[in-house]
């Protein structure tokens, strides 16, 4: 097996496009109280901690599968105010089927702000590339631990 010595690997971070996680510093995130936020995450543990990061204020809607994604926003989706998305999920799902899906059915939420929260260097850049060549023009690549919340 060969192993890399990271020492040894140089990376120009000029070169690497500004959509990837690697440029991005923390970021801010202001939301009045009461936006409602779709919160598409099978971790319990970010869930809770934005939850508590938003002290209660924010109206959070939290799915944690890609059916349960689509079901949900399909009944609510002229209620949320902001979409938060993972990339990978557990039992090797992904968001992928679900960023399809919102491109296909609802091109009329091009304009609502979506962050891709996912700290995956292949598949935030992914889902991200995606909404914004399908005319998603708030779409955010922010990890989830450079979020800071501003709750005004």
């Amino acid at each position: 097996m060969y192993r890399f010595n990271l020492d040894e690997i140089n990376i120009d971070m000029t070169k690497i496009p500004n959509y990837l996680p690697f440029n991005d510093a923390s970021r801010v995130l202001q939301m009045p109280a009461g936006t409602k936020v779709f919160f598409l995450d099978d971790e319990n543990i970010r869930f809770r901690a934005f939850q508590k990061a938003s002290n209660r204020k924010l109206q959070i809607d939290w799915v944690k599968t890609v059916n349960h994604a689509k079901s949900k926003f399909a009944v609510d989706k002229n209620n949320y105010d902001i979409i938060m998305i993972d990339h990978d999920l557990s039992d090797r799902e992904t968001t992928l089927p679900f960023v399809e899906w919102l491109i296909k059915n609802h091109k009329d939420m091009q304009n609502i702000p979506i962050i891709v929260h996912s700290h995956s260097i292949w598949g935030a850049p992914q889902l991200q590339y995606l909404l914004k060549t399908a005319g998603f023009n708030k779409v955010h690549q922010i990890p989830f631990s450079r979020i800071r919340l501003d709750i005004t």
